[in-house]
């Protein structure tokens, strides 16, 4: 067996503020004791993350208490998580406060995601005259929202005098749902493919002699896997399942992926759980399912 010196750091940045007398608005923590749960569930708040840091200062802790959205308040207050020195996460702060309940291990417990901020904005009306693609306005709004947009090749479609309402995340997602569109908000992008598609041609395989822990769970409409932390297994690719359990090989689609993570606690989890649906993301026959 071999061990492994397991890493996770944070950065905050305030849009008001700063975190010392010399007016720095950045804050990075490294190599301490704590836990995150960051999870791809698509939906609405795009990449979730929550987080529970300990061994800090309580006046290092009350720089950072209290900065998520607050009523009649909007700031965006943004954090990024590493795991190993691989961005795992990048989004803005709902909630961060201290837990002294805990003590002597009082943790500080952040939740952030993707797009907390960009739902809380009022926005202009979108509006274009004239035949507009499809992926240019998404890329448009992606922009000024302060995404990248990754959108597939095989996204065609195009519109005349565009027009939509509300802030610009509701503006980007009724453009999509019009189109027939799946996405995902995830580390400072969004990721833009067809219903029944998939985001790239990347297939991660699973076996037990790469990654996977333990066995498969039947979960209904595919099965819920469990393997050592791998960033590859994203929402909207395709994974390639090897295992003992009867009528669990095979191809599946990645529908929500999370990554579990620790660090300095004995035993503690590094790994990765996705949700996995018998509907491959374009790969509807039989042959591709691994079903010949």
């Amino acid at each position: 067996m071999t061990y492994q010196k397991r890493k996770l750091k944070f950065e905050f940045k305030l849009e008001k503020g700063a975190f010392n007398q010399d007016g720095d608005n950045i804050l990075t923590i490294d190599n301490i004791k704590a836990s995150v749960n960051v999870g791809g569930y698509g939906g609405t708040t795009g990449t979730v993350m929550n987080a529970e840091v300990y061994g800090l200062s309580l006046d290092k802790m009350a720089l950072l208490s209290f900065k998520g959205i607050q009523y009649e308040q909007t700031l965006q207050n943004m954090m990024r998580v590493w795991a190993n020195d691989e961005l795992i996460f990048t989004g803005s702060i709902g909630s961060c406060y201290i837990d002294l309940g805990r003590m002597p291990e009082a943790p500080l417990i952040i939740q952030a995601t993707s797009t907390f901020y960009d739902q809380s904005l009022t926005s202009a009306d979108f509006t274009v005259k004239g035949e507009v693609k499809v992926a240019d306005i998404i890329t448009a709004m992606a922009k000024e929202m302060g995404f990248a947009a990754v959108i597939t090749s095989d996204v065609t479609e195009v519109e005349t005098d565009p027009f939509y309402h509300g802030n610009l995340y509701q503006q980007m997602t009724t453009c999509m749902r019009a189109h027939d569109l799946t996405w995902d908000f995830r580390n400072g992008a969004v990721y833009v493919w067809k219903y029944g598609g998939q985001i790239d041609e990347v297939m991660p395989f699973v076996s037990a002699q790469n990654g996977l822990i333990g066995y498969p769970i039947f979960n209904g409409f595919g099965v819920t896997i469990t393997t050592m932390f791998s960033s590859m297994l994203v929402r909207g690719r395709n994974l390639k399942l090897e295992t003992e359990l009867p009528n669990a090989s095979g191809v599946y689609g990645i529908n929500e992926s999370s990554h579990i993570l620790s660090t300095w606690q004995e035993g503690g989890p590094w790994y990765t759980q996705c949700n996995l649906s018998l509907f491959t993301q374009g790969a509807p026959d039989a042959k591709a399912q691994g079903q010949t």
